[in-house]
């Protein structure tokens, strides 16, 4: 569900009674899209804002390392671990960002 029905949902038993109602009658979706690395927010890969902005004047040596790295064990191996990216606040993605979006539980057979 959208995030910000969660949030109003702690309001009152009457919203989150309808939020409920709105969570058992709509179908939910996952959406596939490209983006660009300075698009996400800096936890996404990092532990902390001064390990991003060491690896910055680095070259990116880390997280060159640790996308190679998870790439062949995708590879090679049968992963099933969840990955989480965080956009930063206020990025837009695009509709010719957008590579396909499939119902959850089309998705679900898929993973």
């Amino acid at each position: 569900m959208p995030e910000i029905l969660l949030t109003i949902s702690q309001f009152n038993s009457s919203i989150a009674e309808k939020v409920k109602m709105w969570k058992n009658t709509r179908e939910g979706y996952v959406i596939r899209y490209k983006a660009k690395f300075m698009q996400f927010a800096h936890y996404t890969f990092y532990d902390s804002i001064e390990s991003y902005l060491h690896d910055s004047h680095c070259g990116w040596i880390k997280l060159k390392k640790w996308l190679v790295s998870h790439a062949i064990d995708s590879s090679f191996s049968d992963l099933h671990s969840d990955k989480y990216a965080y956009m930063k606040p206020g990025t837009i993605i695009k509709p010719g960002q957008i590579l396909e979006c499939v119902s959850v539980d089309e998705w679900k057979w898929v993973g």
